[in-house]
């Protein structure tokens, strides 16, 4: 019984690893080959409280959008804020999807953070 468990548990490793390479819908996406297999490098890399830094070395080397885990990609242009956190299309016009003020006000207080401010406040 438990032969075959290891088996399929090897098995089930085995074919997650390959779908996450060459199947997975973020496959194109540029990144060692470590990051697009499982979340340990990245696990590691926070528990050792240096991932910023790592993140900041895979940019280097592979450019301005990386894969640093399976399910997951890091973008360092500014300009992609725009594409990642989207805008509204009402009355023909098109508008940055504003954040719930009610929701940041309660999350930080009266303290004056970038998650906190409004889209005018911040644009690149």
């Amino acid at each position: 019984m438990s032969a075959t468990r290891d088996v399929f548990g090897k098995l089930w490793l085995s074919s997650k690893a390959v779908y996450n390479i060459w199947f997975h819908p973020l496959r194109n996406f540029p990144g060692p080959w470590y990051t697009k297999v499982s979340r340990i490098w990245y696990v590691l890399r926070v528990l050792q409280g240096c991932h910023k830094y790592e993140i900041k070395r895979l940019h280097d080397e592979y450019g301005l959008v990386v894969r640093i885990v399976p399910d997951e990609l890091s973008y360092i242009d500014p300009r992609a804020w725009n594409g990642i956190y989207g805008s509204v299309v009402y009355n023909h016009g098109l508008y940055p999807m504003e954040k719930d003020g009610d929701f940041f006000a309660t999350a930080f207080g009266d303290s004056e953070t970038l998650v906190g401010a409004k889209s005018a406040e911040y644009k690149v």
